[in-house]
């Protein structure tokens, strides 16, 4: 596998697509940055989840891994995403 690819932010016509490895801080940026009410609103959200350390080390793939993998787990991460009707591929 290519590593860039896991990495990578990218805006699309329907949103902003981005790899599974890409932090919680910069999921927020390009949501932020996307120009749009509805990723700026995302964005602002996610900036209440962990704290600043967290958000800078742990992706938000990384935080669906422990939902799944930890059913107790409480991941507004999850919740977000359901609601904004994101895909994953």
């Amino acid at each position: 596998g290519n590593l860039k690819e896991l990495l990578a932010v990218e805006s699309t016509a329907d949103g902003v697509r981005v790899g599974a490895g890409v932090s919680l801080a910069n999921l927020i940026k390009a949501l932020e940055g996307s120009n749009t009410q509805r990723g700026g609103a995302i964005g602002r959200h996610l900036r209440l989840v962990a704290n600043h350390q967290v958000r800078n080390a742990g992706s938000w793939a990384g935080n669906l891994e422990m939902a799944r993998s930890h059913p107790d787990f409480p991941s507004d991460v999850i919740l977000l995403l359901l609601s904004a009707g994101a895909t994953l591929s």
